[in-house]
């Protein structure tokens, strides 16, 4: 529709432009009204047949009576005066109409964006500089912090083919979204290339299937966001370190650094869950590698996943070999250390670590508990052959002295978190994939994790 209201549009202005500019010379040739209305007829011709290509538009020739009298010339200006501004007016009703009866839903999902207007899709940040893949782009996911209201921004990298301010055309065949978050090497676009071979393995139609990685930048990312001093990201967001993998606010930029990571997965549900945008989506999943698989895991215990009522959306969370887990009590396999239960680790001092994030609402580790066991969609996922420490500070190695025998005492503690409830049955799942180390790519494309990520 929106088409066809530009190509009517083209007509009008044609047409309108043509009696413009035959009405001026009126001024300089009182006789040329004739010429005009000749050229008028042929034009208006022209517009009722719809098969006639425009570009095909002929200069006709001139048309002039001999002679006319001044008086009689003067009244044919004055009426064409009243046809010009009448035409006028019939554009505008023309236009008006048209927009009345015109389906106005893409509209809402370019400029309103439905219930989550702060959120907005742009093209890359041209200060960013970064690794090009074959089948996706970095846009720019922009919205309001939740809370100073300052505009922020995180470069993330989707498939080619959702553009800018994507129309509903475009959005109402997306059924999943795969939010796949990268390593602490922060390689987002190794991340979106995994995750994007395990789609083509799982045989899934890429229209329906969104995959997106978002870039968690940190202070060695300089030559990426082209750091020329204090405050010159703009409103692009920098995290200090690892802190984006548990939570952490931002360091940059200096005017707003309340922002944590969780805040940005929570902007990626808030956004696919709008159903003026998305009107058709039923899967959000979060999947993430060691340091990314780490965010997931602790986003998925504390994150606030505030869904509008009523949504069929259903988050799930691909948690694949971190390096370590949050924990919900004191009791740990490995040597204990006095800061073994402080967060990240446990939930000590939680709220001091994560002040500025809005979720927790002030709630404690028998809330988190409860919610993560009983409404949480848990998956883990685990290599064989991950031997590897990755963290060896005292309390990540009272999990554990490396990331296979953690992860097996990790869903050990689940199993003992389960009975103190009294569930049933275990609300998580977990799977092994033999014979893999810390392989991001062979981890992500694994039968395992596409059973989850796609299933």
């Amino acid at each position: 529709m929106d088409r066809e209201i530009a190509k009517q549009w083209h007509r009008f202005r044609s047409l309108f432009s043509q009696f413009r500019n035959e009405y001026e010379e009126l001024d300089q040739d009182p006789y040329a009204h004739a010429h005009a209305h000749d050229n008028r007829q042929h034009l208006l011709a022209e517009d009722q047949d719809q098969d006639q290509d425009r570009d095909q538009q002929a200069d006709y020739p001139p048309f002039r009576l001999s002679s006319r009298s001044a008086s009689t010339a003067r009244k044919r200006k004055r009426g064409y005066h009243c046809s010009y501004v009448a035409l006028l007016v019939v554009a505008l009703l023309f236009l008006a109409a048209m927009w009345c009866f015109s389906d106005k839903t893409t509209d809402a999902v370019e400029e309103s964006g439905g219930s989550t207007p702060d959120i907005t899709i742009t093209r890359k940040d041209p200060k960013i500089h970064v690794n090009h893949v074959p089948g996706a782009f970095v846009r720019m996911l922009g919205w309001n912090s939740q809370n100073t209201g300052s505009a922020v921004a995180l470069p993330v990298y989707m498939d080619e083919w959702l553009t800018p301010s994507p129309s509903l055309q475009i959005t109402a065949a997306i059924t999943r979204v795969v939010v796949h978050i990268h390593g602490q090497g922060r390689d987002a676009w190794d991340a979106w290339s995994d995750i994007n071979d395990a789609r083509s393995k799982a045989g899934v139609d890429n229209r329906t299937t969104l995959v997106v990685s978002p870039l968690f930048f940190n202070g060695l990312d300089k030559d990426k966001y082209s750091w020329n001093g204090v405050g010159s990201t703009g409103n692009i967001l920098v995290w200090k370190g690892n802190g984006w993998g548990e939570g952490a606010a931002n360091q940059y930029p200096p005017s707003d650094t309340t922002v944590s990571s969780f805040e940005a997965l929570d902007t990626f549900v808030r956004l696919f869950t709008d159903r003026a945008r998305f009107p058709n989506l039923q899967h959000v999943v979060f999947s993430g590698h060691s340091l990314g698989g780490q965010l997931v895991h602790r986003y998925s215990v504390l994150g606030a996943l505030r869904l509008p009522g009523g949504t069929p959306v259903r988050v799930a969370f691909v948690t694949m070999s971190p390096s370590t887990y949050l924990y919900f009590n004191a009791e740990r396999a490995g040597p204990h250390s006095d800061d073994m239960n402080e967060y990240k680790y446990g939930f000590d001092k939680l709220h001091e670590h994560l002040s500025t994030y809005r979720g927790l609402d002030g709630h404690d580790k028998a809330y988190f508990l409860q919610r993560y066991l009983k409404h949480r969609h848990i998956h883990f996922v685990q290599g064989g052959d991950d031997y590897g420490t990755g963290d060896e500070r005292p309390a990540a190695m009272a999990q554990g002295a490396n990331r296979a025998e953690r992860a097996n005492n990790y869903y050990h503690h689940l199993e003992e978190m389960r009975q103190s409830l009294g569930l049933q049955n275990n609300p998580w799942s977990v799977d092994w994939v033999p014979g893999v180390a810390h392989d991001s790519h062979a981890m992500t494309t694994s039968d395992a994790a596409i059973s989850k990520i796609f299933a």
